[in-house]
């Protein structure tokens, strides 16, 4: 047996050496790998009146794959995309675009939203002389390429793909087959692309549908047929196959009265498992027969629960001390999963509000329990204390005086603390030890409607208090 050359190499070097190989192969592996943006991009190739082939080259790109910053009142990404058409050693189509891509909140920058495009070619076929007589053999020997190369501007992370794309013949009976999600049509202008008639067929170029999403997949393609003065029949069939089951037939018989006419059937995505399947559409008009072949894949997402606490009746009243999330009037008779599903909206929807993503809201949450357990606690949990529901919905004080009440009261002195918050409403709060144990109570507040003033607050300070003190 010959001897490994790599490894006869790396023997006759020092360890050492060999420890900084690969900590370097490693280094740079992570940096490459670092450096790949993820995204999707699919063709699809329909006629024109004429028989030529259009390409519609459809990209699609995760909010969070892409870098966005910050500015202008909003967070924006870019992406600089070029698209190239060749066939053999000629450049036919070739452009740039830039994509600016604008959300108004910190949330859309890492939510499960994509940003979609479509560029659109018209490809010639046609060559000099009769078209009917083309080389098909000519044409199959130089495919056109089509590549797609983009760049995320903000983390220079870069994307690149391609495709051989072979014209459909001129006298094709169906297009390729668009998979699509289908909604009444908006008016987000980025869309309007995607607008047939009255509804938006929104391009999936992942082709991977989440049940929970997307109750059924929507296709979409042409039917081309030459009309001689009458209808005609077309036979449509739909097969969708799993590990070499079939999971899905379909039979459509459509009556053919324009040369160029768009087509949809719906695949319902419940009681599909997850996977790969293997779809196989047809048509057939009279003795002819025309089949296109895609697939998708079923997936489905893992439901994420966000939660602060291990307990959730005690996260209940955890998101109560913030005030901005109703609590259900039957919470007490909710099964413990829907209590847990409607603990996770409720943080979904205040890290929204903060301009936040969950997981930074709940990371922010838990610091705050800690601080409050471990600074606060006397006779109950930190947080649970009025010092600890402020430090929850506030954070640290811009400002703390700490002090003693004077000798002017009818009780003994007693310590006191008032905050300050700057950053926000301009809050003061007012704490006084009332039992002197260590667990001060709020009792006066201003600026914050969640909280309420001691009417007798007074009287536990003295009338010698300087309320200029209060001022914030």
């Amino acid at each position: 047996m010959k001897p490994n050359y790599f490894a006869v190499v790396l023997s006759k070097v020092p360890s050492q050496a060999i420890i900084l190989f690969w900590v370097f192969w490693l280094a740079f592996f992570q940096i490459a790998s670092a450096q790949k943006l993820s995204m999707h991009a699919n063709c699809s190739r329909f006629l024109d009146k004429n028989g030529n082939t259009i390409l519609q080259l459809d990209y699609q790109v995760p909010h969070r794959n892409i870098v966005f910053l910050a500015q202008k009142g909003g967070f924006f990404a870019e992406l600089e995309v070029l698209i190239t058409l060749s066939k053999a050693d000629s450049i036919l189509f070739q452009r740039t675009v830039a994509d600016v891509i604008g959300v108004r909140n910190k949330y859309d920058t890492s939510s499960n939203r994509n940003y979609l495009n479509r560029i659109t070619m018209l490809v010639d076929e046609l060559q000099s002389g009769n078209p009917d007589k083309a080389s098909r053999t000519e044409l199959n020997g130089f495919p056109y390429k089509l590549e797609l190369s983009a760049t995320d501007i903000n983390a220079k992370r870069s994307f690149n793909w391609n495709q051989e794309i072979t014209p459909l013949k001129r006298h094709s009976m169906i297009s390729d087959v668009e998979l699509c999600t289908m909604s009444p049509a908006d008016t987000t202008q980025y869309l309007e692309k995607f607008k047939r008639g009255t509804y938006l067929f929104k391009t999936e170029p992942s082709t991977i549908f989440f049940t929970d999403e997307v109750p059924e997949i929507t296709l979409f393609f042409e039917v081309y047929a030459s009309i001689e003065g009458k209808e005609r029949l077309a036979r449509i069939e739909l097969l969708v196959e799993k590990d070499d089951d079939i999971v899905l037939e379909r039979t459509v018989n459509a009556q053919l009265s324009k040369e160029r006419e768009g087509l949809t059937i719906q695949i319902p995505t419940q009681g599909l498992k997850a996977g790969t399947h293997s779809c196989f559409l047809s048509i057939q008009t009279g003795e002819n027969t025309e089949q296109r072949h895609f697939d998708f894949t079923i997936a489905e997402r893992k439901e994420e629960l966000w939660f602060a606490l291990a307990d959730p009746e005690e996260e209940v009243n955890l998101i109560r001390v913030f005030g901005s999330v109703r609590i259900p009037t039957d919470w007490k008779s909710m099964a413990p999963d829907t209590k847990r599903r409607y603990i996770s909206q409720a943080w979904e929807s205040m890290a929204v509000q903060a301009n936040l993503r969950t997981d930074e809201l709940i990371k922010i949450i838990r610091e705050r329990i800690d601080y409050c357990n471990t600074n606060y606690s006397h006779f109950e949990q930190g947080w649970k204390t009025d010092m600890g529901r402020i430090y929850l919905r506030n954070g640290a004080p811009d400002d703390i005086e700490r002090d003693q009440t004077s000798d002017d009261t009818r009780f003994v002195r007693k310590d006191f603390q008032i905050w300050k918050y700057q950053k926000s409403r301009n809050s003061t709060y007012l704490f006084i030890d009332i039992q002197m144990n260590g667990n001060f109570r709020l009792i006066y507040v201003n600026n914050d409607d969640l909280e309420s003033t001691n009417p007798d607050w007074q009287r536990y300070m003295g009338e010698s208090f300087d309320t200029g003190l209060l001022r914030n």
